[in-house]
C-alpha cells in the first residue's frame, strides 16, 4: 500500500483509539463539570430561576435536578471528534483541518450547555412525563446536528445525499453506544462499535431482492422498537443493508463482532475470545483491503433520506415507546418504598429477613435474568445458580414477573408473554435474603409466598396502598 493510499487508514485507525479513549473517559473520569456547572448555574440564574449546586444534584426551583458524568460533555466531545476526523479522512491535513479539529472542543462545549439546558426546561414543564435517558440523548444528538455543517466539508466527489447520510450514522451510533461504555461488557461493546463503524462504506441497491432486504431491515427496526428491545439498536444500525460488504470473507468477520455490540453477549467472559480474532481480521483488511466492493450507481439517491429517517428511528421510537409502555407501582395492601428504578415491598405476613425488590422496567424496555441484573447493580463475583436459586458468598436471590392482572411466571414464560410488539409490561420481583438467616429450601417457599401474596393483592386489592414503609 502506498502512503496516499495508506493516509486514510492511518486517519480511521487514530479515529479508532481517540473515541475509545474519550468514551471511557466520559464513563469514568468527570473533570469538565467545574467549567460547566458554574454555566449553567449562570445561565439559570439569568433566566429568573433560583439554582444551587448541591454536587451530585443541581436545586432548579423545586426541582432535583441529578448531575452525573455524561453532563460533562465527554459523549459529545466524542461525536463531533469522530464525524471531523471521519469526513477530513481522504482530505489534505493542512492548517485548515488542524483549525476545525481545534474548534470541535468549544463547539462542544456549547453544544453540551444547550443540551442540559434544554433537559432542564423540559423537566421543568413536562416532568414527569418524559423523563428518561433517551430523551438525554436525544437531545444531546439534535443538538450537534447544528454544529456538523461548522466542522466539515463534503468531498465534491461524493454525492450530498449520502455525505450527510455516513455522517448522520456516525453521530446516531456514537450517541447510542455512550451509555453502554461504563456497563458489563462495555469495553468489548465499544471496540465491536467502532471497528465495524469504521469498515462502512455505502453500496447502492442494484436489484429486487437488495430492495427486499432494505426493507426486511426497516421492519426489524419496527420490531425491535414495539418489543423494546433497545439494546438491539446499534447492531440493528450496523447492519444497516447498505453498509454490509456482501462478500464471504467481510460477512464472517462481521457475524463475529455484531453480537459483541449488544451488553448480554459482551459481559460473558468468553465473548473476548470470538472478539479478538473478529478485531484482528478487521485491523488486517484496513491496512491491506485488497479488491473493494463494487458500489451501485447514483440512482439510488432517494433512498438516502429513507436511510437518514432510520438511523434517526431509535431515538424517535425510544421516545415513543417510554411514553406508550411504563411500569406500574405495587399494588394496594402493600407497604413500599421508592428505591432507584423500582421500590422496596412489604406484605403484612412476609417474614422478618426476607427483602422484596420490585423493579419497573427500564425506559419502558425489557427485563433481564436475574444473573445480568445482579451485574447492573455491582454485584459480581461467584454467581451461581441451582434451578430457581442464585446465591452468591452470602446471600439467596430468587425472581418472579408479575403482569398487571397479576399473572405471576417464570423469565422463560415472562420472554414468551413480550416477545411481540407492544405486549403489557411486567413487574421484575427479586427477592434476596442472608444465607445466615435461612436455608435455600425456606427462601424459595417464603418468596413464593410473598410473590402470590402481592399477585393476589393486584387481582382482588382490598387495602389502601401504604407508602414510606419498607424493609
Amino acid at each position: 500500500m502506498d502512503s496516499v493510499a495508506r493516509k486514510p487508514v492511518i486517519a480511521t485507525l487514530v479515529a479508532i483509539g481517540a473515541l475509545f479513549a474519550i468514551l471511557h473517559a466520559g464513563s469514568t473520569v468527570d473533570f469538565l463539570s467545574c467549567v460547566t456547572k458554574p454555566v449553567i448555574i449562570a445561565a439559570l440564574k439569568i433566566a429568573g430561576a433560583e439554582a444551587t449546586d448541591n454536587g451530585t444534584h443541581l436545586h432548579v426551583g423545586k426541582l432535583n435536578v441529578p448531575w452525573t458524568g455524561d453532563c460533562a460533555g465527554l459523549n459529545i466531545l466524542a461525536i463531533l471528534v469522530a464525524v471531523t476526523l471521519w469526513a477530513n479522512r481522504n482530505g489534505p491535513h493542512g492548517r485548515g483541518f488542524w483549525l476545525r479539529l481545534l474548534l470541535v472542543f468549544p463547539l462542544a462545549y456549547l453544544a453540551n450547555i444547550a443540551r442540559i439546558l434544554s433537559l432542564v426546561g423540559l423537566r421543568w414543564l413536562l416532568y414527569p412525563a418524559v423523563e428518561s435517558p433517551s430523551l438525554h440523548y436525544f437531545v444531546g444528538f439534535v443538538w450537534v446536528l447544528p454544529f456538523l455543517s461548522i466542522l466539515i466539508r463534503r468531498p465534491e466527489s461524493t454525492a450530498a445525499g449520502l455525505f450527510w447520510l455516513e455522517i448522520l450514522r456516525i453521530a446516531s451510533i456514537l450517541s447510542l453506544l455512550a451509555p453502554f461504555v461504563s456497563g458489563p461488557g462495555g469495553t468489548i461493546v465499544t471496540i465491536c462499535s467502532l471497528v465495524l463503524l469504521a469498515r462502512h462504506k455505502w453500496t447502492a441497491p442494484r436489484s429486487l431482492a437488495d430492495a427486499g432486504v432494505f426493507c426486511a431491515w426497516m421492519a426489524a427496526g419496527v420490531f425491535i422498537a414495539g418489543s423494546r428491545m433497545g439494546s438491539l439498536w446499534i447492531p440493528w444500525l450496523l447492519a444497516c443493508p447498505g453498509y454490509v460488504d456482501w462478500r464471504l470473507n467481510r460477512l464472517i468477520p462481521m457475524a463475529l463482532l455484531l453480537p459483541g455490540t449488544v451488553p448480554l453477549f459482551a459481559m460473558k467472559p468468553w465473548a473476548i475470545w470470538i472478539v479478538i480474532p473478529a478485531v484482528c481480521w478487521e485491523i488486517f483488511h484496513l491496512l491491506f483491503p485488497g479488491a473493494q466492493q463494487e458500489q451501485g450507481a447514483e440512482k439510488s439517491s432517494l433512498l438516502y433520506p429513507i436511510a437518514g429517517f432510520f438511523h434517526l428511528f431509535p431515538f424517535i421510537a425510544s421516545v415513543a415507546v417510554i411514553n406508550s409502555a411504563q411500569g406500574f407501582p405495587p399494588p394496594p395492601g402493600a407497604m413500599w418504598k421508592k428505591e432507584t428504578n423500582g421500590f422496596s415491598v412489604r406484605t403484612v405476613h412476609q417474614a422478618p429477613g426476607l427483602t422484596c425488590l420490585w423493579f419497573e422496567p427500564n425506559e419502558g424496555g425489557r427485563h433481564h435474568t436475574l444473573e445480568v441484573c445482579l451485574q447492573y447493580r455491582g454485584i459480581r463475583g461467584d454467581i451461581q445458580r441451582i434451578d430457581e436459586i442464585v446465591s452468591n458468598e452470602s446471600s439467596w436471590f430468587t425472581e418472579f414477573f408479575l403482569f398487571p392482572d397479576g399473572d405471576l411466571c417464570s423469565y422463560r414464560s415472562y420472554l414468551g408473554k413480550t416477545f411481540m410488539p407492544y405486549s403489557p409490561n411486567a413487574a421484575h420481583l427479586i427477592f434476596v435474603a442472608s444465607k445466615d438467616r435461612m436455608s435455600s429450601g425456606d427462601f424459595l417457599r417464603l418468596s413464593r409466598e410473598t410473590a402470590g401474596h402481592l399477585a393476589s393483592l393486584l387481582r382482588e386489592p382490598s387495602a389502601p396502598m401504604v407508602r414510606g414503609q419498607g424493609n
